[in-house]
């Protein structure tokens, strides 16, 4: 007679996803070094990547370094976590300081 062991797995999905910047009120003076990092919470842990203009940014982990900001930087960036139980996506918008 063989048992069976069963194996309980609570899966939630990505939650409370927040972009963070290293600068005041989304706004970067000209030259300056820009950090966004993304967080989110859930179970698996979920994968974040950050976009701008629908392409992925180049980033390391959950954290975009923008250097040497210019006008060109400026826009829409958002950050998308997923896992298998969902997706949740956090916007943020950097403009230059003085425009």
């Amino acid at each position: 007679m063989s048992q069976f062991s069963m194996l309980s797995l609570c899966i939630g999905s990505p939650r409370d996803t927040v972009v963070t910047a290293n600068v005041s009120h989304n706004a970067v003076s000209s030259g300056e070094n820009v950090a966004l990092q993304c967080l989110s919470r859930g179970f698996p842990v979920p994968v974040c990547r950050f976009y701008r203009e629908r392409n992925v940014m180049n980033a390391s982990g959950s954290e975009l370094v923008i250097q040497n900001f210019t006008a060109a930087d400026q826009g829409e960036y958002y950050c998308n976590c997923s896992n298998v139980a969902g997706v949740e996506q956090a916007t943020i918008i950097l403009a230059l300081y003085g425009e």
